[in-house]
Order: C-alpha cells, then sequence, then structure tokens
C-alpha cells in the first residue's frame, strides 16, 4: 500500500524478533526531502518485542508499508517516563543511525537526543 503523507500518528502493529506480532506508537513527519519516523515504545500494550529490540527490522518495515525512501529516512527511538524512581525508566529519545545495504538496514548506532533537538528537527 503506498501513502502521499506529510504526517501521520497512530498505532503501528508489525513483526518483531522470530515474526512476534509487536505494536509501537508511529509518528511520521516528513520535512523537506526527509521522513522521520518515530517510533514508541508501548510497554504493556506491546505484545512482543520491544522497539530496542528489532528497530532496523521495524525501520525497514515502515518504510516499505509507507513507500518511504530507505535512504532519506531518520529513525528516532522514543522510550515515554514509566513514573519510576528508576533512571532507566525515565523519558528517553535516540536517534537510531542505521546503515541501508540495498536490502535491509543493518548495524545500529544509538545518539542520544534531547527533546528540544527533536523539536528543532521536526518542526
Amino acid at each position: 500500500m503506498a501513502y502521499k503523507l506529510d504526517y501521520v500518528d497512530t498505532f503501528y502493529d508489525f513483526k518483531g524478533l522470530w515474526d512476534t506480532p509487536s505494536r509501537c506508537g508511529l509518528k511520521i513527519v516528513r520535512k523537506d526531502d526527509v521522513c522521520y519516523i518515530i517510533a514508541t515504545e508501548l510497554f504493556t500494550d506491546n505484545p512482543g518485542s520491544s522497539i530496542t529490540d528489532c528497530n532496523a527490522k521495524l525501520a525497514q518495515s515502515v518504510c516499505d508499508e509507507f513507500n518511504l525512501s530507505h535512504e532519506k529516512v531518520y529513525f528516532i527511538e522514543h522510550v515515554p517516563d514509566k513514573g519510576s524512581k528508576l533512571v532507566f525508566y525515565e523519558e528517553s529519545l535516540y536517534h537510531i543511525k542505521l546503515h541501508w545495504n540495498g536490502t535491509k538496514f543493518e548495524n545500529p548506532q544509538w545518539e542520544k537526543l534531547s527533546k528540544e533537538q527533536l523539536h528543532a528537527l521536526i518542526s
């Protein structure tokens, strides 16, 4: 299915590790010639793999389904605050740098982003 889009905000069902049914929040923002994909972890509302465990597979699935250029996407992983005193449950944003080898995404590298940096990118 091909989409002509400037903005998407929805839940997204995808095949996680071992093709486990999985779900995340999904925002796609087109700015200039780049599509910003923001995948949000849903924790208990996700029956399968976390977005961190399968970010390359998820990015490829989104690009394929929404007909996005694999070379012109900026993939962002968003983990919302869980309301805990433990630091690893605080909100986090990461730009996941993925290499497109012509057939699939590979070699993810995480680069921390602030909310201000994200806002500057997509506004």
